[in-house]
């Protein structure tokens, strides 16, 4: 990921129906932060586990241009949520599907 740099326990671009990433905030950095030169903002989230029914917490952090930072959640984040929502709406309108959300399904 171009100029982005993980530093939680997970990686952005590892997040899947499995790991993902929610509570998620884009902040600017602060005096605390760790930054590298052009690094602005952070993006951080906790890690919602579906199949264990539990998360954990600031598993996710990264570094970056907030522009560089919102093309990862558009790449790595977003289809997740899509996903959950199809299913979801699914469910709701059809009766069809179950409680893992974030599973991409096979027939559609």
């Amino acid at each position: 990921m171009h100029g982005v740099r993980n530093v939680g326990d997970l990686d952005f671009s590892d997040a899947d129906d499995a790991n993902v990433p929610v509570s998620i905030f884009l902040t600017p950095v602060d005096e605390d932060d760790e930054i590298e030169k052009g690094e602005t903002h952070k993006l951080t989230a906790d890690n919602f586990m579906p199949r264990k029914a539990t998360a954990r917490e600031g598993a996710y952090k990264a570094f970056g241009t907030q522009t560089e930072l919102v093309e990862v959640l558009k790449e790595h984040v977003l289809p997740l949520y899509e996903i959950a929502l199809a299913n979801i709406h699914a469910m709701i309108t059809h009766g069809e599907g179950d409680n893992y959300y974030w599973e991409r399904k096979t027939n559609g």
